[in-house]
């Protein structure tokens, strides 16, 4: 076995309460040397939202993060049929 390179890094994992405060959060992040979000699909779509598929998960999240604002599901769409959290994950290597 042959290591070529070995790195080290730091995560940090961040809700967000509005759109608006997450890019503004992403780009100050981004200033001081974190990456921009790393959370992705499978086929390489950035993710920004974190489902919370039913009640118990809500009253769970609520307790645990309670700054955080849950997004309500809207209207009669589709796609948008639970309550999510906007949630980012960042990193950046350790010197």
């Amino acid at each position: 076995m042959f290591i070529k390179k070995q790195t080290k890094k730091m995560v940090i994992e961040v809700f967000h309460n509005s759109l608006d405060e997450m890019w503004e959060t992403i780009k100050r992040l981004e200033q001081e040397g974190w990456s921009g979000n790393t959370r992705v699909s499978v086929v390489g779509m950035p993710l920004f939202e974190l489902k919370l598929r039913n009640d118990e998960e809500v009253k769970r999240f609520k307790e645990l993060y309670q700054t955080t604002k849950v997004q309500e599901p809207e209207g009669d769409s589709l796609f948008y049929d639970c309550p999510d959290v906007l949630y980012t994950i960042h990193e950046r290597e350790i010197k």
